[in-house]
């Protein structure tokens, strides 16, 4: 069976040459609507991929299962890029949660997003205890508050550097 955005194709294709063909006002006008109306369609289509085939019933990791990764990253067990791999495996495989923030898992949800980018963050496994701590916070609200503290501040890498220009 043909996707359907390829049934939608072919119908503008068909469309497209009704309208090329149109002898008289009507029939363009007809033809007209029509390769409008399914362009439309078609762009909805594209816009939005069916999720279907996303995975609906899987939980999303649990704080243990983070520490199990964070754990064998910091081992040196498992690098950098492979724990980002396996985060976006867990991201474009299933639909994550969306809780508020006051809900105790939208921290564990919000670490499995940003393992999954890793490089865009510029985290590395010096940034393991702040993981951790926002990871185990009691208080998700003021978990939340130091998270963003935290992000919006430089990283350690970028600390260093200013440190060592501010000494020479």
């Amino acid at each position: 069976m043909a996707s359907p955005d390829k049934a939608i194709h072919r119908k503008l294709q068909r469309a497209r040459r009704l309208l090329a063909g149109a002898s008289t006002p009507g029939e363009r006008r007809a033809a007209r609507a029509a390769v409008d109306r399914l362009s439309r369609r078609l762009a909805r289509e594209q816009a939005s991929p069916p999720l279907d085939w996303l995975q609906t019933d899987r939980p999303t990791p649990d704080a243990p299962q983070l520490h199990r990764k964070l754990d064998a990253w910091e081992r040196g067990e498992i690098c950098a890029r492979r724990l980002q791999a396996w985060a976006r495996k867990v991201v474009d495989q299933q639909l994550m949660p969306d809780h508020p923030p006051e809900h105790p898992e939208s921290i564990p949800v919000e670490l499995v997003m940003v393992l999954s980018a890793l490089e865009a963050h510029g985290l590395d496994c010096c940034h393991i205890p702040q993981l951790r701590a926002f990871l185990d916070a009691r208080d998700p609200l003021d978990a939340w508050r130091r998270w963003f503290t935290f992000l919006a501040s430089p990283s350690a890498e970028q600390q260093v550097l200013a440190d060592v220009a501010e000494a020479v």
